[in-house]
């Protein structure tokens, strides 16, 4: 015990910041052995609470969460003692401790430096101290060569045998995760032929005339500029075309109360916006100076669809003419537009959607299935290749009547089954890359 307290606690209390004097072999390589042995007990804790259900602090490393372990806590208290321990035992062979260095030098300077280490001190004081082993206090028998040898061998079985352990340890547990992915991206499989197959018995039994499409549900965003007084230069009172927001051409408009104003610049895509945006403000003085406005962050301000009503699409749904009323089922806040004479309408929504109901006249007549995707509106010219019809009942040759069509339990069914697939096969890719990523780390292990 009393080997332990001088070689040990000693080393990391009383001495934990002695760089001066000197430390003999016996004292440097009973640290390392007793340090190596809990430094094992310590890391086995460790592997223990990894594989437990406990949950360890953790700290960020440029924003990644690293687990707070027993292991670094022990490290980073006993690295300075151990830093100064061998600035003695160099110390004790008469040499400066800039020999250190030879750290720097992989493989080789390890060697000397060792070499160093296992050299017996000097019998007389030299010019850092008394010799260690006078110490009337504290006469353990001198560590001689083969023993330390012994010591080294025995540190270096020990700790291959233990890394073998963790490492097994370690493959066993990532065996085990990526077992459970695989179960679980089977299961996933298994959901998805079973729900193909309903969605096949369903489709024979649909007999409405209501048609499904889809179309992007676009991520509408927006910059935004409060209490702000905007105003009317005296030369533009009469100009009917002057603008007090000047944003490259881009949307805008305000709303005003007792002449504070509220600016809002609508955008398509978060990545490009308006980089010059200047406005007509009214300074303290009741000067009406054009300012630049400092750059801000989009927000997003909401999601829009945009319809395009083709002959065929309106053919399908027997309109024969213009005049008719479109509206929507969730939504009261729409516009139109022509595109090579051919309407187009915007709606716009407060909330994400997966589906939505279009009214002809007040009455449903097709339903419209949103892909969750950011569109630039740099994609309106090919909305032709976005709109795809997904489920179509073939149309008579006929002259009928129009007629309301009823919504259909089944269709309905059919079309949240759809939804189902599309969210099951997000997942899918999802799981194969952690699948990837599990196999890439077993093979480097």
């Amino acid at each position: 015990m009393s080997i332990f307290k001088e070689y040990y606690l000693n080393i990391i209390t009383k001495k934990y910041l002695q760089f001066s004097q000197r430390a003999s072999r016996s004292e440097f390589w009973y640290f390392l052995l007793f340090n190596f042995f809990i430094s094992m007990f310590i890391g086995t804790l460790d592997l223990t609470l990894f594989f437990s259900d406990i949950q360890l602090p953790s700290f960020m490393i440029e924003n990644i969460a690293v687990p707070l372990n027993l292991g670094l806590i022990y490290w980073l208290l006993t690295i300075i003692p151990f830093i100064a321990l061998m600035f003695r035992r160099i110390h004790d062979i008469g040499k400066s401790a800039l020999w250190l260095l030879l750290l720097l030098i992989p493989l080789l300077g390890f060697l000397i430096l060792s070499y160093f280490f296992v050299k017996a001190g000097d019998k007389e004081q030299n010019k850092y101290g008394e010799n260690p082993l006078s110490d009337i206090n504290f006469q353990p028998k001198p560590m001689g060569a083969l023993t330390i040898v012994a010591i080294i061998v025995l540190l270096i079985v020990a700790n291959v045998a233990f890394m073998v352990l963790v490492l097994g340890a370690s493959l066993t547990g990532l065996a085990l995760s990526l077992q459970s992915e695989i179960n679980g991206f089977m299961d996933i499989q298994q959901n998805i032929t079973n729900t193909k197959s309903t969605i096949s018995r369903n489709s024979k039994t649909i007999t409405d005339n209501k048609l499904s499409i889809k179309v992007p549900l676009t991520q509408n965003y927006e910059l935004k500029y409060s209490n702000i007084k905007l105003c009317k230069p005296v030369d533009k009172k009469d100009d009917p075309f002057f603008s007090k927001i000047i944003a490259d051409n881009y949307a805008t408009s305000s709303s005003c109360s007792n002449d504070i104003c509220e600016v809002s610049i609508g955008i398509d895509d978060k990545t490009n916006y308006p980089s010059d945006i200047q406005m007509w403000i009214e300074d303290s003085s009741g000067n009406c100076n054009k300012e630049k406005m400092p750059a801000k962050s989009p927000t997003l301000a909401g999601y829009s669809a945009k319809i395009k009503l083709t002959p065929e699409l309106l053919s399908s749904m027997s309109i024969k003419d213009n005049n008719y009323k479109i509206s929507s089922k969730n939504t009261n806040n729409y516009s139109s537009f022509s595109i090579d004479g051919i309407k187009v309408i915007k709606f716009e929504y407060n909330k994400k959607l997966d589906i939505d109901t279009i009214l002809i006249n007040d009455k449903p007549k097709f339903n419209v299935i949103f892909d969750h995707i950011a569109v630039s509106s740099n994609n309106t010219k090919k909305l032709d290749k976005e709109v795809k019809t997904i489920t179509k009942k073939k149309v008579s040759t006929k002259k009928e009547a129009p007629m309301v069509v009823k919504s259909s339990p089944v269709k309905k069914e059919m079309s949240t089954s759809t939804l189902e697939i599309e969210k099951l096969k997000a997942e899918i890719a999802e799981l194969k890359k952690r699948r990837d990523t599990l196999k890439k780390q077993a093979q480097s292990k």
